[in-house]
């Protein structure tokens, strides 16, 4: 009897052992399913994913940014600086240094900014415009399409002007609260600059020199102080500017589109009379060539075959005495051995 009551004993043992594990588990997994919930809706915590930030509102009012981004912490004045710095905002990270889990605070008194961000991207040679709510800010590179219309060259020919931005917030508490839209204020300071860089440039050095005409064309952004102001007033840095194509505008697009078929006709044209007269070329070789080593018999042979084909056709008549002609090729060819003597 004491060895079953103690099997017994150690059974019950084990079953509440096991049911107090099972709980445990089930309790951790209904701990991170509801963390993961409330984070999703900004309730409590938030998750900030790498390469991004957000900004914490209290009672409607900005109140702190929260940042994923290895490497980089926010000074004193919200700029994003390498994270060797001294920290000078807590960004109330929860569960370590490397989580990407941020405390938020009370519902209602606390809550994420949230707002609509409109933007134009450049994929596979496609323009793609797209618009979204969004609670975040992108703190790393990222590529934006801009489009320049009727900007006039040096000869005043009106080009239209595909554009690729790279740009890079660097204070996302300017880019959200210190301009409406950032991206929107950030084209609109850099089209004007690049409007007088094409002034600078003839249509020819702006199409056939690409690359030396990027180079010049930041250098130019540069030396315009653009970069600067959109960096003290938007917290966006401009990291460079690539043209994507450039095209004739107005009527000068049909004026080039006539031009460029004309130069293609002639080329195909050109191309075609070159393999005909290589070909003529190679037909006379071939021909006189054999003729030559047939000596005076050869000419005198291709003398008459002349005169066949040219009375050829129901109105062609040639009238030659056939003794006049061999007295012409043997006076002709007597006369080239005499020569040759």
């Amino acid at each position: 009897m004491a060895a079953e009551e103690d099997e017994m004993e150690s059974f019950w043992e084990g079953f509440v052992v096991g049911l107090g594990m099972i709980a445990t588990v089930a309790i951790a997994f209904g701990v991170l399913a509801t963390t993961y919930v409330l984070a999703e809706h900004n309730i409590f915590v938030t998750v900030v994913k790498e390469g991004t930030a957000k900004a914490i509102l209290r009672w409607k009012r900005f109140h702190r940014l929260a940042m994923s981004y290895r490497g980089n912490d926010f000074n004193a004045d919200w700029n994003v600086v390498a994270a060797e710095e001294p920290q000078q905002r807590s960004q109330s990270r929860l569960f370590g240094w490397t989580s990407g889990l941020r405390w938020v605070g009370i519902p209602f008194v606390n809550s994420v900014h949230s707002y609509r961000f409109k933007w134009t991207s450049y994929e596979d040679e496609k323009i793609v415009s797209k618009e979204e709510t969004i609670d975040f800010i992108l703190v790393q590179d990222d590529v934006y399409y801009a489009f320049v219309d009727e900007a006039e060259t040096k000869g005043m020919v009106p080009v239209n002007v595909s554009l690729l931005l790279t740009l890079r917030v660097v204070n996302p508490y300017k880019a959200l609260y210190r301009v409406q839209h950032w991206l929107e204020a950030t084209q609109n300071r850099i089209k004007p600059a690049f409007r007088s860089f094409v002034a600078l440039k003839e249509f020819e050095e702006l199409t056939k020199q690409r690359e030396a005409v990027e180079e010049e064309l930041n250098s130019f952004l540069r030396g315009t102080k653009v970069d600067e102001f959109i960096s003290d007033n938007y917290g966006v840095e401009l990291v460079a500017v690539e043209i994507v194509r450039i095209d004739p505008a107005g009527e000068w697009a049909a004026k080039f589109a006539e031009a460029a078929t004309k130069k293609w006709l002639a080329e195909k044209d050109k191309d075609q009379i070159e393999v005909l007269a290589d070909a003529e070329v190679q037909r006379l070789d071939r021909i006189y060539g054999k003729v030559a080593s047939y000596g005076d018999t050869g000419l005198f042979i291709r003398a008459v075959e002349a005169v066949e084909q040219a009375g050829k056709g129901p109105s062609n008549l040639v009238i030659f005495p056939f003794g006049a002609l061999a007295d012409i090729v043997k006076g002709w060819t007597g006369g080239k051995k005499e020569k040759e003597e």
